[in-house]
């Protein structure tokens, strides 16, 4: 795919949509799982492909007869690489001009059925990773700031924003875009996010452990959870049946401060 003003859809420009599970039609080496290979990576890397396995439809499924067929079912037939703004324009005139269902897709962390369309033409975004920082300035707010595009991932983002002795506040999952549902609504093609950048620092970390050894241990854990410091109580831990503490963070304090506050 290029940006040449001039670009059109043509056989060479579209990448045509398998079920993921497929091996063939296009047979070709590699497009076997190796055991222990990251199994979000195929979604990546896939034009029309998602997680969701509702939204798949039971499309070419492990878990079904071997004898049903495996076909597309409720993915999209084909799709264009967006590399710019331009091919964005030519695929949604492209769509109207022959009554074709449109869209969009970035990593394929799609669980509402947006990325889906039998039939449909794909605007694939994953690979817009343009990462940059620059000095903002608005009426609330001025200092660093930084501009994505719309198919860079956090823990992307988060590596260029280190090496450039910034810190974003974003999620921690790998399969999460930053530009997912951004712009001016979840209904737009959004090609760029611009997000607040904070100046990077000491992080503790730290665990809260106990040994389970019965519903009254657990309990006990649970009411010694509550009577930490307030500015604990946003980490998620415990619900009806469950206690867990994956991880805690304090920005601009060290270790042995969380580790203090997290004592007994």
């Amino acid at each position: 795919m290029h940006s040449n003003p001039e670009f059109v859809i043509t056989a060479a420009a579209v990448l045509f949509g398998f079920p993921i599970a497929i091996a063939a039609p296009p047979k070709k080496s590699g497009s076997c799982i190796k055991p222990g290979a990251p199994l979000t990576y195929l979604y990546f890397t896939d034009p029309v492909n998602v997680m969701a396995p509702y939204w798949l439809n039971d499309s070419c499924s492990p878990f079904t007869s071997v004898n049903l067929s495996c076909n597309l079912k409720n993915i999209a037939s084909y799709g264009i690489e967006i590399s710019s703004a331009h091919h964005v324009i030519t695929g949604l005139k492209f769509v109207k001009e022959n009554g074709i269902q449109i869209t969009i897709k970035k990593t394929g962390h799609d669980y509402v059925g947006r990325s889906n369309g039998e039939r449909s033409l794909e605007l694939w975004t994953h690979n817009l990773k343009d990462i940059s920082f620059f000095n903002y300035t608005t009426a609330n707010y001025t200092g660093p700031g930084a501009k994505v595009g719309a198919g860079a991932q956090f823990f992307e983002a988060y590596k260029v924003a280190a090496e450039n002795g910034l810190r974003l506040a974003g999620g921690f999952c790998p399969t999460v875009d930053m530009a997912g549902g951004g712009g001016g609504g979840t209904y737009a093609v959004v090609l760029s996010l611009t997000t607040k950048a904070h100046a990077d620092g000491v992080v503790a970390g730290g665990s809260f452990t106990i040994n389970n050894t019965g519903d009254d241990r657990d309990w006990s854990a649970i009411e010694a959870w509550k009577n930490h410091p307030l500015l604990l109580d946003r980490i998620p831990g415990f619900t009806t049946d469950a206690f867990n503490l994956a991880v805690a963070t304090w920005p601009k304090v060290n270790a042995s401060i969380l580790d203090e506050a997290l004592a007994p």
